[in-house]
């Protein structure tokens, strides 16, 4: 085995190094940039600032064929494309390569990317396992389980590639640490192998993510390993070729040396049943990449990023979107098995509208857990899947959307007119607004990203139209399950008959809502105009935009 050295402590910052320096600033820059045990040198600080010289000189027509993840490298991320191909000129051309790779293959949103298709929950063939003795989280490859022909190659390499961006986030991969690889070889015969897989992963690790694995355990060998053993050294240089080590004899010995048992597979002699282990952890994975996320967020002052509807999250709040992280990764398998996977696909916006919704931590957590059940029970996730176009008739669509308005934000609009109380079923009424809402999420990122200006058109509308009833079962489903969504509510024109259902509708709306109420009455279409263009504002109430779904022409 490899006789490894502790992990040194990692920088992963920008140090001052310049094209052109003195001595004086290369013998200051030297030892500052370091990845695990290996510390940059004179020759490659200037190297890295060479690299740094070059990222800044790109032109804009060169930056529109790469992803932003070019601007984002830090000094260590350039020493390890150093280390791993040598010259200036071969690290820039890789880096070059992987840039434009990740904005083809849309790398730096794979993590929002549902791949859990590709393997039946804990038969997944490649993982990572928490940290190793030497503080490296392990990468392991259960070989017995792959079948060539279940999973297209580019699909299985699309699936690592995103356990690794995971693996990057949460334990700092690339920056701070190395991982290894650990292949489980127990159970595995011919009929596993699989050349065309290895032409497909090994050039997009060895090429996108160099020096992020620092050995390559293979346990136990056999004949059948030195035919694939065989293939991949075609892809190897020297150097990579000397971090596989081939565990013969006492495999579990050996590994034992360096992996705790807790962490070790019990197929290899340790403790760790992974099929149960996936099972548990696999609810808590989402949680943990967005608070691994939150953290890096925090870390690289990027915090501002974290907002609702324009309105920038305070530190407090940070802090707080955080703990709530933190309930989510604690929560127990058993619970999250009785409410939505949504839970687990929060957007920092939407623990932000809760929690400015609630005012405090706790509060606010119990809130969205409620949702969460909420919605498992009334299968709100697939509802956009339903044809709910029956329910109201046609050309007499009481909520429909108009665009944007001058803030960006999404128009949702009621037209009170064509609404009769007692037509249609309370219940179906609520899951057609349900819908709507759902609708605005996905589109606009309603509720993610920004709040609904809703109005309520009351052109034509009587008494023959009010609904007490109906009111008392929508405003308690949003105020509870859509906490903060509306951002403004435009209610036009008023009149006497509109103060009846308003004394019932108000004690009902959260003070939020009722904060964000706006009452027009005189020239309302004016006062529309002044925030939503006339080409998004319905001609009823003095724009230019026909609905014809809601009888608008």
């Amino acid at each position: 085995t490899l006789d490894r050295p502790e992990p040194a402590s990692t920088s992963s910052k920008r140090v001052a190094v310049k094209t052109t320096t003195n001595d004086d600033e290369a013998k200051e820059a030297v030892g500052s940039v370091r990845f695990t045990s290996k510390t940059a040198t004179a020759d490659q600080v200037a190297q890295i600032s060479e690299l740094r010289a070059r990222i800044a000189g790109l032109t804009a027509e060169e930056k529109g064929e790469m992803s932003t993840w070019i601007d984002k490298q830090d000094d260590v991320d350039l020493f390890r494309y150093i280390l791993g191909f040598k010259t200036t000129d071969a690290a820039w051309g890789k880096m070059k390569e992987t840039a434009r790779w990740r904005k083809r293959e849309a790398i730096d949103n794979i993590l929002s990317e549902d791949l859990s298709d590709c393997f039946e929950p804990g038969q997944e063939e490649m993982l990572y396992l928490p940290l190793d003795n030497r503080d490296r989280p392990i990468l392991l490859y259960r070989s017995a389980l792959h079948d060539p022909r279940r999973l297209d190659p580019v699909r299985f390499t699309r699936y690592v590639t995103q356990q690794t961006e995971r693996a990057m986030v949460q334990y700092k991969l690339g920056r701070e640490r190395e991982c290894i690889v650990l292949v489980d070889r127990i159970g595995s015969g011919l009929k596993n192998q699989d050349p065309a897989l290895l032409r497909e992963l090994v050039p997009v690790i060895l090429n996108h993510y160099p020096y992020l694995v620092g050995a390559v355990y293979v346990a136990p060998i056999s004949p059948v390993f030195n035919v694939i053993w065989g293939i991949l050294k075609t892809f190897l240089d020297a150097e990579s070729q000397q971090r596989f080590i081939l565990c013969k004899g006492d495999y579990s010995a050996t590994l034992k040396d360096f992996i705790p048992n807790e962490v070790l597979s019990d197929t290899l002699g340790g403790d760790l049943n992974v099929t149960s282990w996936l099972l548990d952890r696999q609810a808590g994975y989402a949680a943990d990449q967005q608070l691994a996320q939150l953290e890096q967020d925090l870390s690289s002052a990027q915090s501002g990023d974290i907002a609702f509807d324009g309105r920038p999250a305070t530190e407090d709040e940070i802090i707080n979107i955080a703990q709530i992280r933190v309930s989510i990764a604690g929560e127990p398998r058993e619970s999250l098995e009785s409410m939505s996977d949504w839970i687990l696909a929060l957007d920092n916006g939407d623990i932000l509208r809760y929690l400015r919704a609630h005012g405090s931590v706790d509060v606010a957590w119990e809130a969205i857990k409620r949702s969460a059940t909420w919605r498992k029970e009334e299968s709100i996730d697939g509802i956009l899947d339903e044809d709910l176009s029956g329910v109201m008739p046609d050309g007499k669509e009481e909520f429909f959307y108009s665009g944007l308005d001058k803030r960006g934000r999404p128009i949702l609009v009621y037209r009170s007119a064509l609404h009769t109380p007692g037509v249609i079923d309370e219940q179906a009424y609520k899951r057609a607004v349900v819908q709507r809402v759902e609708e605005g999420r996905k589109r606009f990122g309603m509720g993610k990203d920004v709040a609904a200006t809703v109005i309520i058109d009351r052109v034509g509308s009587g008494l023959k139209n009010q609904d007490p009833a109906l009111l008392r079962v929508l405003i308690p489903c949003f105020t509870q399950h859509y906490p903060g969504i509306i951002g403004r509510l435009v209610i036009a024109p008023i009149n006497n008959i509109f103060f009846v259902v308003w004394s019932i509708a108000s004690i009902l709306l959260d003070e939020g809502t009722r904060n964000s109420v706006e009452l027009l009455k005189g020239d309302y279409a004016k006062q529309l105009l002044n925030t939503i263009e006339a080409s998004n504002l319905p001609k009823n109430l003095g724009g230019e935009k026909a609905v014809p779904e809601a009888g608008i022409f």
